[in-house]
């Protein structure tokens, strides 16, 4: 399988005790480019018709913002099959952004 990787990069979060560790130099504020087929950096979601649901919210290089994603994997016949939905309002949860999507019959 090859990879892609896409003009994405991870947006560095918090650490779990509440803070960022303590550096000399400028913080780095990215935290790596997203890959297509890699879902262990997102955060899973739901799993309808088959197809299953992750999220996460990155830096958009091209649109100099961050975006939430939603990446769609599902199982075919011919194998996986994915898609990538996107918004700019990062307040958006995924499933709207699902739900928004497939009123329009891209999934």
């Amino acid at each position: 399988m090859t990879t892609h990787s896409l003009p994405l990069n991870f947006v560095k979060t918090p650490a779990p005790s509440g803070g960022y560790a303590r550096v000399v130099v400028r913080p780095v504020l990215l935290h790596g480019k997203m890959v297509i087929g890699e879902v262990d950096r997102l955060e899973w979601v739901d799993e309808q018709d088959n197809t299953k649901i992750y999220t996460t919210i990155v830096n958009c290089v091209n649109l100099k913002r961050d975006i939430r994603i939603v990446y769609l994997v599902k199982n075919a016949s011919r194998g996986l099959s994915f898609a990538l939905l996107f918004s700019t309002d990062t307040e958006l949860d995924a499933l709207s952004i699902y739900q928004y999507y497939a009123m329009l019959n891209f999934n």
